[in-house]
C-alpha cells in the first residue's frame, strides 16, 4: 500500500487550468476527485466544469481521477452526466441528510464504476441498514494535523469506533483550503 496526496473540489472552484494541475502534479499531488453532481446544499445540479476539469487533469498527467455525487438519490442522472468517462471510483456523498440506499450502490456498479462511501462520522447514521457495509470508505475527519500531510490512514479514525467494516481508502483531513489560487480539500488515499 502506498499513500498518495489527492485534492478534491466542487463546481464552486470553477474551471481549473491544465497548468494549475501540472504544477500540483510537480509538487507531489497524485490524484484528483472532482464533484460530478450536487452543489453545496443545492441538490439536483450537475457540475458544469466536471468534464473540462477531468480533461485538464489528464492533460497534466494525472491518472488517478475520481468523482463524487451528492445526494446519492441523484445517482441515475449523475451517471448520465458522467457518460462514458471512466473514473477510479464514484464516491456517494452521505451528509446533510442525504441518505444512502443499496439501490444507489447497485446503480454505480451496473454502470461499470466502483462505488465508495464518502462521509463524516455522523453520516454513518444516514446509511440504510440494507447497504453493503464492506464498501470502501473515504472519511472526512478534520483534526489537528501538522503542516505536512498525514503519512497513513490510521489517524483518520482516532478513538472512534467505526460503524463500518469496509476498508478505509481515503482521509479528507483538511477542508476548504486555498492552494495556489484554487479552493480545494486535502486528502490522502491508499493508491491500491
Amino acid at each position: 500500500m502506498a499513500i498518495i496526496r489527492v485534492v478534491d473540489f466542487s463546481e464552486y472552484t470553477g474551471p481549473i487550468s491544465t497548468d494549475w494541475f501540472r504544477r500540483r502534479n510537480e509538487e507531489g499531488i497524485e490524484g484528483v476527485v472532482v464533484q460530478l453532481w450536487g452543489g453545496g446544499n443545492v441538490p439536483g445540479r450537475r457540475n458544469e466544469y466536471f468534464h473540462t476539469s477531468v480533461d485538464a487533469a489528464q492533460a497534466a498527467g494525472f491518472t488517478y481521477i475520481a468523482c463524487y455525487v451528492w445526494p446519492p438519490a441523484d445517482i441515475d442522472v449523475a451517471l448520465d452526466w458522467l457518460g462514458q468517462t471512466k473514473v477510479d471510483f464514484v464516491a456517494l456523498d452521505v451528509e446533510a441528510n442525504a441518505r444512502l440506499t443499496q439501490a444507489n450502490v447497485d446503480m454505480v456498479r451496473a454502470a461499470g464504476q466502483v462505488p465508495i462511501l464518502y462521509t463524516n462520522y455522523p453520516g454513518f447514521d444516514l446509511v440504510e441498514n440494507s447497504v453493503d457495509r464492506t464498501l470502501p470508505l473515504w472519511l472526512a475527519r478534520y483534526k489537528s494535523v501538522a503542516a505536512v500531510p498525514p503519512v497513513n490512514l490510521t489517524g483518520a479514525w482516532g478513538n472512534l469506533t467505526p460503524k463500518w467494516t469496509g476498508p478505509l481508502v481515503g482521509w479528507q483531513y483538511k477542508g476548504t483550503t486555498a492552494l495556489n489560487g484554487e479552493s480545494v480539500d486535502l486528502n490522502i488515499f491508499d493508491d491500491s
